[in-house]
């Protein structure tokens, strides 16, 4: 998977006697993984530093690029979710993952196997990615 740079944003700059500091949030696909966004920073941090060697440190945030998904768009796939709390937890992970592997185990109990699944906030609203296995004579439709 290739991962680029979306866009950045807040590119604030302070000294401290004749150091340079700056801070610049970028923005990554929200679905990319953390070792993928933070190679993308690492990348941001050493242009920088090349471009503009008068700069002692780059502190890096990393920020999910929510524009791609709107809060209507969300709504028309029915990805209601529930409102993220102040401490961005809103329901037990084990509580999804158990409602998602038995859905699944009953409707399909022996097409697929749950892989993995992973937890997106988006616009306070979960959004679920999951992986599943199944045989290679599995139609789907």
């Amino acid at each position: 998977m290739s991962l680029s740079l979306q866009g950045c944003h807040r590119l604030r700059g302070r000294r401290a006697g004749s150091s340079l500091y700056l801070d610049v949030h970028i923005v990554v696909d929200p679905f990319s993984s953390v070792s993928a966004a933070h190679g993308v920073g690492e990348n941001v941090r050493h242009q920088i530093h090349k471009s503009h060697p008068e700069v002692s440190e780059v502190f890096i945030h990393i920020d999910p690029a929510y524009f791609q998904f709107s809060p209507s768009t969300m709504d028309q796939l029915g990805l209601e979710g529930c409102k993220a709390h102040s401490s961005n937890i809103c329901v037990d992970d084990l509580d999804i993952d158990a409602v998602v592997y038995n859905t699944l185990s009953t409707k399909f109990p022996e097409k697929m196997g749950v892989e993995r699944i992973t937890h997106h906030l988006l616009h306070g609203k979960i959004l679920l990615e999951v992986e599943v296995s199944m045989s290679p004579d599995t139609s789907i439709r």
